[in-house]
């Protein structure tokens, strides 16, 4: 065989293999994925609709004056959906941040340490209608429009519902 045959075939079972490296990507940013996997109801509070996307650009029509904070950390994309509350009870918003490593998903965190250590993802942390944890990528809070007992339950739901 010739060198330049053999570097051709060479070169081609080392495209195969990076090819094959990549399966099972859709090239849909994580969040994007995890719209699909997030309850349409939890405790009585049913989702709006699938939820909002956000990049590195648009971010700042969601949470301006903040997103600065977000994208020092690597932000990459962020899903935001509102579940709307049974009769008497206020809304709940989920926000799930997807950071460019779990290092900069939990220095996020950690912009706000505040509040009981509750069992969600990593250092779940709850306070007057608002939990915020990390794992892996991702930083995510919950928040309630009012602390009652009925939306903890479902704050804490939504939260555990977060599977990344």
């Amino acid at each position: 065989m010739e060198l330049p045959q053999a570097l051709g075939w060479v070169g081609l079972v080392a495209l195969v293999l990076l090819l094959a490296s990549c399966g099972g990507r859709t090239g849909e940013p994580g969040v994007a994925r995890l719209r699909a996997q997030l309850p349409e109801e939890a405790l009585g509070w049913r989702a709006v609709d699938r939820g909002e996307l956000y990049d590195q650009e648009s971010i700042f029509s969601y949470i301006d004056g903040h997103a600065e904070v977000y994208l020092a950390y690597g932000m990459t994309g962020c899903l935001a959906r509102r579940y709307a509350g049974p009769q008497g009870e206020a809304d709940v918003t989920l926000d799930v941040f997807e950071m460019a490593s779990p290092a900069d998903a939990y220095g996020v965190f950690t912009y706000d340490r505040d509040g009981e250590r509750v069992d969600v993802g990593r250092e779940g942390l709850f306070r007057y209608g608002w939990l915020s944890f990390w794992k892996g990528r991702s930083s995510s809070s919950v928040t309630a429009e009012a602390d009652t007992e009925a939306a903890r339950a479902a704050v804490l739901e939504l939260g555990r519902s977060v599977r990344r």
